[in-house]
């Protein structure tokens, strides 16, 4: 499982992040199963509420979440009745793998993502976005059965 933010480029790629450029942003959470199927959802908010429903949505009981260090993420082992377990990973530590804990596989397609979606920088680009995530989504899983 992991998130993103899209969209919404500083003028000449420069300088850091300043109040209110997350706005310009569109954001998307993702869950991917290993050697399964992707869902992904443009989201209003990434709380640990939404989360927290995403997750119950799509991965079963008992299932283990592998996740990075985002805050949102870190009520899923607390949910009541669903058994999860949850493994993190420190990508503020430079860690990426750790044994079998990553989360490469839905790095690697939101790669596909921004690749694909590259020509959308006007303000109707959500509407395009969420039209690319789609169709990317629908061609991964169709043309690739069990990734």
């Amino acid at each position: 499982m992991d998130e993103m933010y899209h969209g919404g480029r500083r003028k000449n790629d420069s300088g850091r992040l300043l109040k209110g450029d997350l706005a310009k942003k569109t954001m998307v959470t993702g869950i991917v199963e290993r050697k399964g199927q992707i869902v992904v959802r443009v989201s209003q908010e990434l709380t640990r509420l939404a989360t927290g429903a995403l997750v119950k949505e799509y991965a079963l009981p008992q299932a283990t979440i592998f996740t990075d260090e985002f805050a949102s993420y870190s009520a899923i082992p607390k949910m009541e009745g669903m058994g999860y377990q949850h493994r993190r990973i420190n990508h503020s530590q430079k860690v990426y793998v750790s044994g079998d804990v990553h989360t490469n596989t839905i790095e690697g397609f939101w790669s596909l993502v921004n690749a694909e979606s590259a020509a959308c920088t006007t303000r109707s680009a959500r509407s395009i976005y969420r039209a690319t995530l789609t169709s990317i989504r629908f061609g991964i899983t169709a043309a690739i059965p069990g990734i």
